[in-house]
């Protein structure tokens, strides 16, 4: 509902989340709790992810799980090379279980959102929220390699189904009412297994480090939250 009082300034999800952290990480409430886990699956899933990157709460450990989201906060100005046109079948699970991509900054010719594609929540360029300005950019950068980041990715998410056995889209566009389809989040690539495993893979790049994060592909899931963390391969990354 709507507020009781008149708040001075806006308050930001992430520092919502940072007090629920700091509840959870006090010793005299909770003295034989671990760590704890965060979980989000499309727009939540972007949430988790850019909390990963921007929050300093060091409380106590937290598992990030960033489950399909239909974009990323990208690191640089790089973005995946891909096909400059969509064909049918352009998202094929099995090409982009064994595909590398290569990165680059993208060009005029080959995008119309050049002064846009790097603009947060997309990338780090723009006019930043509080809270990020705060944590500032550098700071994100260096503390994002040390976060217990696990990026959950539904082998089916390549088209408006929440489940389906086949290995690509029977149609030339995803007919998904929820994809974010503007030109900023297609530089990151043409569905959200493409884009989450494309990003997986720069974040290796970019800190030069084969060990840093995780990817878990969910096989026969596509875009559904229940069938994400219903998965045994959900359950088997966060130890339940």
């Amino acid at each position: 509902g709507n507020s009781t009082v008149e708040l001075p300034a806006s308050i930001s999800t992430f520092s919502v989340l940072d007090e629920m952290f700091l509840t959870l990480g006090d010793k005299n409430l909770y003295p034989n709790l671990e760590r704890a886990v965060l979980a989000g699956h499309s727009a939540g899933g972007q949430i988790t992810q850019r909390y990963a990157l921007f929050s300093t709460v060091d409380a106590l450990p937290i598992r990030y799980f960033v489950a399909n989201p239909s974009s990323v906060t990208w690191l640089d100005k790089r973005r995946p090379v891909q096909a400059a046109t969509k064909e049918c079948n352009f998202c094929v699970n099995t090409t982009i279980l064994s595909q590398k991509w290569d990165f680059e900054v993208p060009e005029a010719s080959s995008s119309d959102c050049t002064a846009t594609y790097d603009m947060y929540g997309y990338g780090l360029e723009g006019g930043l929220p509080d809270y990020l300005r705060a944590t500032t950019v550098p700071r994100a950068l260096e503390a994002y390699p040390a976060r217990d980041v696990v990026y959950l990715s539904g082998e089916s998410d390549v088209c408006d189904s929440a489940f389906m056995g086949e290995e690509e889209c029977l149609e030339c566009t995803p007919f998904d009412g929820g994809l974010d389809t503007s030109c900023e989040a297609e530089a990151q690539g043409w569905c959200r297994m493409a884009r989450l495993h494309a990003f997986y893979q720069f974040v290796r790049l970019f800190y030069s480090n084969g060990t840093v994060h995780e990817l878990v592909s969910v096989p026969g899931v596509g875009h559904s939250g229940c069938g994400m963390f219903q998965s045994d391969a959900f359950a088997s990354a966060a130890l339940l």
